[in-house]
């Protein structure tokens, strides 16, 4: 299947996937509310240092709260691209059923990423140090080690994402879904970079508009009222981006798994 089928796909099956898009946009608006609550409007640097802990224990909150819903939603997608069919139903113990291996995928990409990241910054520091901050050189060197630091995450990130499908569609453990995973970005790796870089480039484009859109109504209604408007615009696009992705990414990686089986039941 091409890069852009699949897109396309994804924008044609979005429609099927509405009722757990909803749930997605009431997480993500409570989510932002709250925030919101914590925070106020136009939050000082004192104010967000005095509020840190409480931020982290809510972030953490909405993380879990997050994970759990991945495995509803995937499911969800899952079945409407296998089946026709969409039992919300089954929504909720979808979500217990796969919660703690997506969790521990969540855990693992989270810990690799953070690694990643303190020896990029790590290196940078050191090439920029060398240079004393001045030295256009180093600090050309130190960009472009941040710059493969970045690189090296993303490319990293793809099968981390990728293994919380493969869990939900093979329902199978941890590992098994890692080995999975890695196995399929080690085969199709460049159309799967394809795959992520046009879902990027999408999500992109809804956000600059979305983003200027608040901006307009933030500068014509002024207050609590455009921060409230601003969190249910961003809530929906968010969701409805949510659903499509991984709608998108769904459909890609069935597609390459039919296209596998094919051969092996014909021989």
């Amino acid at each position: 299947m091409k890069v852009l089928e699949v897109i396309k796909q994804g924008g044609a099956a979005f429609k099927d996937v509405l009722p757990p898009m909803a749930i997605l946009c009431v997480f993500n608006c409570i989510s932002a509310f709250v925030m919101l609550m914590l925070i106020g409007l136009n939050p000082t640097p004192d104010k967000i240092a005095e509020i840190a802990g409480p931020m982290v224990i809510v972030f953490l909150l909405m993380m879990l709260t997050w994970i759990f819903i991945e495995g509803g939603l995937f499911s969800s997608v899952l079945s409407v691209l296998k089946t026709g069919s969409l039992n919300m139903g089954e929504f909720i113990s979808n979500c217990s059923k796969y919660f703690l291996r997506l969790l521990g995928l969540n855990i693992i990409g989270g810990l690799i990423t953070i690694l990643f990241w303190i020896v990029g910054a790590f290196l940078t520091g050191i090439f920029i140090a060398f240079g004393g901050g001045d030295n256009i050189f180093f600090n050309i060197i130190g960009g472009i080690v941040l710059l493969l630091t970045l690189i090296a995450v993303a490319i990293v990130a793809m099968p981390i994402l990728i293994s919380q499908y493969f869990t939900v569609i093979n329902n199978i453990g941890v590992r098994d879904s890692l080995a999975r995973s890695f196995s399929f970005i080690k085969k199709y790796f460049w159309k799967t970079v394809g795959v992520f870089f046009l879902l990027a480039i999408c999500i992109f484009v809804v956000s600059f508009f979305v983003n200027m859109i608040a901006s307009l109504l933030g500068n014509a209604i002024q207050g609590m009222g455009a921060a409230a408007i601003s969190i249910i615009l961003t809530s929906l696009v968010n969701g409805a981006i949510g659903v499509f992705s991984a709608t998108c990414i769904m459909i890609y990686l069935l597609g390459i798994i039919q296209s596998e089986e094919q051969p092996a039941a014909a021989e």
